[in-house]
């Protein structure tokens, strides 16, 4: 059997030997691991569940690579070459490009990452386009009326927009990454209505000096039972099986209604919905009233929320703020 004429089995093990070797030298610092933007800002870190970065680089790229580097049967050439320089601290000629299964895409611009290795640089040879990510982002929505309908879900009264999101509903407004937060937030918003991630937390919402709208989460000193309350007046409690919020100004929401309520009752499979107020009951909304006119979003994002069972996030009692609207 010539050289290349080489089992299965033993191309398997000789991977898993050499990328046991290609880990090991990441850790020591030997080889070095170019990201290339992606995995920068603290979204991704705390979805890595490594707040010191840097410092577990080895152990994420062991754990997106394993399955692709350490454990396949293939034996490519270009490959074995790298793995060589690799050992006598050269720079491969050719360098060898692969794909990932495991984060396989940034979870800020949602780019699938193409890797090369020279057998010193671990290089993602496309960058992020938002190293620093996407949030707190901004943007502006009238309540001409002075009163505001909030509740989880509203999104029956705007099919007109989910018609528009349908077609790229897992590419430009896919929730794999922030971008696609961000296109969904802004989409709704383009059409009236506040449309927010904030987790499974049933956010409280309160109006400080009638000019501020304040989503979020009190906080707790100490770790006692002292509550530390967002500002302003509470004025709703949201549910969020759906794990957003809606809110929209009190005319725009009854006029859609009215539009749309033939639809709704078709959906929904009752007889008849008879009024707006049945359909506010129905969908568990709270009506308050702020200062009539233009506000301004602030709308957070907070990752934490997804992964708070980590034990390298430390909650630091204070309380959370999913979204803040100012008027103008």
């Amino acid at each position: 059997m010539s050289e290349k004429e080489i089992t299965r089995d033993e191309a398997k093990e000789k991977n898993e030997k050499d990328f046991k070797t290609l880990i090991k030298m990441i850790e020591e610092g030997s080889v070095s691991i170019d990201f290339n933007g992606h995995f920068q800002c603290e979204t991704d870190k705390r979805l890595f569940h490594a707040v010191n970065f840097k410092k577990n680089q080895h152990k994420i790229f062991e754990h997106m690579a394993e399955i692709d580097l350490g454990t396949c049967c293939w034996f490519p050439e270009e490959l074995d070459k790298v793995y060589e320089c690799m050992k006598k601290g050269e720079i491969a000629e050719t360098p060898f490009r692969f794909n990932v299964n495991h984060y396989d895409s940034c979870k800020i611009c949602s780019e699938r990452l193409k890797f090369e290795f020279d057998g010193k640089v671990i290089r993602v040879k496309n960058r992020c386009e938002s190293p620093e990510g996407y949030f707190p982002m901004k943007n502006t929505m009238d309540f001409p009326s002075g009163k505001v309908v909030v509740c989880n879900d509203m999104r029956v009264l705007w099919p007109d927009v989910e018609a528009k999101m349908e077609p790229d509903r897992f590419t430009t407004y896919g929730l794999d990454a922030s971008i696609g937060f961000l296109n969904t937030v802004n989409i709704y918003m383009k059409h009236n209505m506040a449309h927010v991630f904030v987790g499974n937390t049933m956010p409280d919402v309160n109006v400080d000096n009638g000019n501020t709208i304040i989503v979020g989460k009190m906080g707790y000193a100490d770790e006692a039972e002292d509550e530390i309350q967002l500002p302003g007046i509470n004025v709703s409690n949201v549910c969020t099986d759906l794990w957003w919020y809606c809110m929209a100004d009190y005319e725009e929401t009854e006029r859609r209604f009215n539009k749309y309520k033939n639809d709704i009752t078709k959906r929904w499979g009752k007889d008849s919905i008879a009024s707006f107020d049945e359909f506010l009951k129905d969908r568990g909304c709270d009506v308050f009233e702020v200062d009539p006119g233009t506000y301004e979003f602030e709308v957070y994002e907070h990752p934490s929320d997804m992964v708070s069972y980590q034990n390298e996030l430390e909650y630091d009692g204070q309380p959370v703020i999913y979204s803040i609207a100012r008027k103008i």
